[in-house]
């Protein structure tokens, strides 16, 4: 008699405990419903601009941003120092014809069509990963610092 005691305690510690966990996995997927449906919510519907953002997935800069950085020629009078005598991002050498993308802050420089791809997916400078993104703060603490070809043509080697 009391092997069927213990047997019927078993079960019905087992079926407690399969209870018990199909509430669990239950309440764990309304859960994620209830953070999605919430989540939804808190992005309006969007104009196009926003839509590109939002599928860029705020990791690269936007177009226009990237076109007010400064472009010169490689053959420039600035870059003739530079240590710097290839692009970082497709690897190949700069030649005196070639149009080169000065970024702030850093002063680092690459070709403008390498440099416009990457900051497409990115928001940082190859080199340094120095953040590209433009805040007020930043502004205003960070003065624009230069590589090295910047440097010499400017009088700070």
């Amino acid at each position: 008699m009391k092997s069927a005691g213990v047997n019927l305690v078993m079960t019905v510690i087992g079926f407690t405990m399969s209870i018990m966990f199909i509430v669990f996995v239950c309440t764990r997927l309304i859960c994620a419903r209830i953070q999605l449906i919430a989540s939804r919510r808190s992005f309006p519907v969007a104009s196009r601009s926003d839509l590109t953002m939002l599928e860029r997935g705020l990791h690269g800069l936007e177009p226009v941003v990237v076109a007010k950085f400064p472009t010169k020629k490689y053959s420039d009078a600035c870059f003739s120092a530079s240590e710097d005598a290839q692009c970082i991002v497709c690897l190949s050498e700069y030649h005196a014809n070639d149009i080169l993308r000065i970024l702030p802050y850093c002063g680092h420089f690459f070709h403008v069509t390498c440099i416009d791809t990457w900051l497409q997916q990115h928001s940082t400078c190859p080199v340094c990963r120095l953040s590209l993104r433009e805040s007020s703060e930043k502004k205003r603490l960070m003065q624009p610092l230069f590589s090295s070809a910047i440097r010499y043509h400017f009088g700070t080697r």
